[in-house]
């Protein structure tokens, strides 16, 4: 079971100790961050995350009143509000949030959401998601250096050297070349056990990347990196719990 989070907050530096305390976990995935509401709104209805944790003190809007929109638009979306600020504690439960964190936040602090959030996991939030893992799968091609890959509704033979990245999205993985993205029904685990460990490096949960497309590697946030690939303009990061595979394959003291 594997909860999707959503990160709306104004300060980049808080929302990326957000999300890198959040990708400790397992049973959870981020599937995007923003800085605004609007950008906010039109994710959260494209995405359907499970979670949403909203900054109250936004800089264009009220994350309560965003929270108030996300409730009408995406009622199963839970909501976990992160502020600085505990006056709009009341209120902010009266619109049935999870959980109410006060910054600055520890990593004890946050587990204790995370664990009321996988407590209070309902069964109709996994609905889809388990009817997505259970439908039919494209087959593999039979050449070693190619995979079936589907771009709208058709259906392609694709180099596998020639995929930048892959990355999970939603209910399916998303595989990007220099020129297009297509979509597989098939988990990074299942892609990781068929690639080519040599060439292809698990680099966080939601991404496994092409080797021979590093371009850069830029130290990130508390000692971890991310990737610049040639001709991609996707930056790639480098989880914590990759750090040691990753610098042992690209021999990075």
């Amino acid at each position: 079971m594997t909860l999707r989070v959503f990160v709306v907050e104004d300060e980049e530096y808080v929302r990326d100790e957000i999300k890198f305390m959040l990708g400790k976990y397992d049973e959870l995935e981020i599937v995007g961050d923003t800085d605004n509401s609007f950008d906010a709104i039109c994710s959260i209805q494209a995405l359907k995350p499970d979670v949403a944790f909203l900054d109250i003190k936004l800089g264009d809007v009220s994350g309560l009143v965003l929270a108030k929109k996300i409730r009408e638009l995406e009622p199963k979306t839970r909501i976990v509000f992160v502020t600085a600020y505990d006056a709009h504690a009341v209120e902010g439960f009266e619109l049935d949030a999870v959980d109410y964190v006060l910054k600055p936040f520890s990593e004890e602090r946050l587990a204790k959401t995370v664990r009321k959030l996988l407590k209070s996991e309902a069964p109709d939030n996994t609905t889809a998601r388990d009817e997505a893992a259970s439908s039919a799968k494209p087959p593999y091609a039979k050449a070693q250096d190619k995979l079936i890959m589907r771009k709208k509704q058709t259906w392609k033979l694709v180099e596998v050297s020639d995929i930048c990245y892959f990355q999970s999205q939603e209910h399916r993985t998303a595989a990007v070349t220099e020129e297009d993205t297509y979509s597989l029904n098939y988990t990074l685990k299942e892609l990781e056990d068929q690639l080519p460990a040599a060439k292809f490096l698990r680099t966080h949960k939601s991404f496994i990347v092409n080797t021979d497309y590093i371009d850069e590697i830029v130290p990130w946030f508390n000692y971890t990196f991310k990737i610049k690939l040639k001709n991609c303009t996707e930056e790639i990061p480098v989880g914590r719990n990759y750090m040691k595979q990753f610098k042992s394959t690209l021999a990075i003291s």
